[in-house]
């Protein structure tokens, strides 16, 4: 501002008409300025508006994934008690399934002191 003011001064002590038209031009500079800031300041405004409503978008998308995400991992999570159960339940028929080849054994050895005990004693 200091050296367009000495400009005006050294302008208008030759021709002060130079002066006026150099102080119009300025004005009308500093009208263009605000003009084109104001419409970068729309600009501006109106892209972080976009890249807002773009972010919501994102985040809206992130969270319906992560929904997803959750279900699934609830279905593993309860497809894994599952197993653990029927885990359990074979564990659990392996003991019977043992305890009654154990009892197996046991009728077949009684069977067989019987026939030794008995030979002519027919038993099925």
């Amino acid at each position: 501002m200091r050296l367009f003011q000495d400009l005006v001064k050294s302008i208008s002590k030759d021709n002060p008409a130079n002066a006026i038209a150099l102080i119009k031009l300025w004005k009308a500079n500093a009208k263009a300025n605000d003009s084109i800031t104001k419409k970068l300041f729309e600009e501006k405004r109106n892209n972080m508006s976009i890249i807002h409503s773009k972010v919501n978008e994102i985040i809206v998308a992130c969270n319906s994934v992560f929904k997803l995400i959750d279900s699934r991992t609830q279905d593993i999570l309860s497809l894994i008690e599952y197993i653990g159960d029927v885990r359990d339940s074979l564990d659990q028929m392996n003991k019977l399934l043992q305890e009654k080849e154990k009892k197996i054994a046991e009728c077949d050895n009684f069977k067989n002191k019987i026939k030794d005990f008995l030979p002519n004693f027919d038993i099925y």
